[in-house]
């Protein structure tokens, strides 16, 4: 009983739990809004991905550390790109590796005028690194 008591875990152990639950947290929501985003073509899920991976960090982790917020960081950013596959591909692209090569290309080879596509992902970072840990 004493593995589910997340009380009396180390920040060791919280952490390890908190990056399982991140990690699981991050694909389902990643597919979730990428899918969302194939219907209604919005950029703002991507603000639901942050927060719901770093409510997953704060509520299982507990922790106070600044490792915590990199985690949220690291989690969210991996879970927008797969948004950005699924939405721009559809489901069956996050197992073609050709899929994620373009969504790379494009991310650089694009014009700088898409300031709300850069802002709504900085804005999903910010709010994960932010709620990420107990402060």
């Amino acid at each position: 009983m004493s593995m589910l008591d997340r009380k009396g875990m180390s920040q060791d152990k919280r952490f390890r739990y908190a990056l399982i639950l991140a990690i699981i947290t991050g694909i389902v929501v990643g597919i979730g809004t990428g899918l969302l985003r194939g219907i209604l073509d919005t950029s703002l899920f991507l603000l639901l991905v942050g927060y719901l991976v770093a409510y997953v960090i704060r509520r299982y982790g507990r922790g106070v550390q600044t490792r915590f917020s990199v985690l949220g960081i690291i989690v969210t950013l991996c879970a927008i790109f797969l948004s950005d596959v699924v939405a721009s591909y559809g489901l069956m692209a996050i197992f073609n590796i050709q899929s994620y090569s373009l969504v790379i290309q494009f991310i650089f080879y694009s014009d700088g005028n898409q300031w709300l596509w850069i802002a709504t992902r900085v804005l999903s970072l910010f709010i994960a690194y932010t709620y990420s840990r107990v402060i």
